[in-house]
């Protein structure tokens, strides 16, 4: 539609390698499929060192992982996917032309192939009735590292008897999202008085309320929209605290 007599610009940038899908222009729809990318990997770095002094058998070790998955939603053309689809074009007929009082159509044909007519006249020149476009093309690309460490003795107190103690550590640390579009609920941050209000009749009145009301997201993701503003995580690009587990 680019090069029609009425161009087209597309509201957000098409991030995908993807033309603008099509369908409702009178004849066979315009569709694609992709460019889906899924994908994982994790990396893992460890070590173990033990000494023998005498009696004890000592032994130190610790590993650093990191995981981590990417993949983009792919959503439906009509649900809102990032390359847009152009889903209704107009059926309006030339005066005269029709089924109406004093119209009449060409010989041998249907009042639906004159209307199917008319959207592709309307899809050859860029008139297009109804367009959906997502922002982007929704993709989850997430982070998580773990860190654990240990020391252990094994001593050998009595030619019956060894003793073995020793201490751990672990951290599992929450994952993040490199997008920033992760988000939480935390009831202690709901605030009745930011609450929608509710007529007797059971209606929401309109503009009142904050739709995320208790709920705050990535520090890196702070956005608003009508009705919606959220508060900003205080574990900074991680939704959660992380707990460090000593054993």
């Amino acid at each position: 539609m680019i090069n029609s007599s009425n161009p087209v610009t597309l509201p957000f940038p098409n991030t995908r390698d993807r033309i603008t899908s099509v369908s409702g222009n009178g004849f066979g729809g315009l569709t694609s499929f992709g460019p889906y990318d899924n994908f994982s990997n994790k990396n893992l770095f460890g070590s173990n060192l033990t000494l023998i002094n005498g009696p004890h058998t000592l032994k130190f070790g610790g590993a650093y992982s990191k995981y981590r998955k990417n993949e983009n939603a792919l959503v439906g053309d009509t649900t809102g996917a990032n390359q847009g689809i152009f889903t209704a074009f107009g059926t309006a007929l030339p005066p005269g032309v029709g089924t109406g009082p004093g119209q009449t159509l060409p010989t041998g044909m249907t009042l639906a192939t004159a209307q199917n007519l008319a959207r592709w006249a309307n899809f050859l020149v860029g008139n297009a009735v109804t367009f959906v476009q997502g922002r982007f093309d929704y993709t989850a690309n997430l982070i998580q590292a773990n860190i654990e460490g240990y020391a252990q003795d094994e001593w050998r107190f009595r030619p019956n008897l060894t003793v073995y103690y020793g201490v751990r550590y672990s951290r599992f640390g929450q994952p993040n999202d490199r997008n920033g579009r992760l988000s939480n609920f935390d009831p202690a941050l709901y605030s009745a008085a930011s609450a929608p209000q509710v007529t007797g009749a059971g209606n929401r009145v309109a503009g009142s309320g904050n739709f995320c009301n208790g709920m705050f997201v990535n520090s890196q993701n702070v956005k608003t929209a009508v009705n919606c503003t959220p508060g900003t995580s205080p574990f900074g690009d991680e939704i959660a605290k992380t707990p460090n587990h000593l054993s």
